[in-house]
């Protein structure tokens, strides 16, 4: 929702993201990073930027499917 996540819901993600072995947390540069280094922090993970509105859209498509493909190795 471009808000970050109250105290109870990045309690809840954390959580979600132990369980399911989570251990690289997507982000967008138009949104603030702050919630999403605090939880790779938490499930010892790390954030990987992916721009959606980049300019040259095609090599941004292949470059967030390299880092897609990297995150599920």
């Amino acid at each position: 929702e471009g808000k970050e996540p109250k105290p109870a819901r990045l309690k809840e993600l954390i959580e979600h993201a132990r369980r399911k072995n989570i251990k690289v947390i997507f982000t967008q540069p138009q949104f603030s990073a702050k919630s999403a280094s605090l939880l790779a922090a938490a499930i010892e993970g790390r954030v990987v930027m992916a721009d959606p509105l980049a300019e040259d859209w095609l090599a941004n498509l292949r470059h967030v499917a390299e880092k897609f493909e990297a995150a599920l190795r």
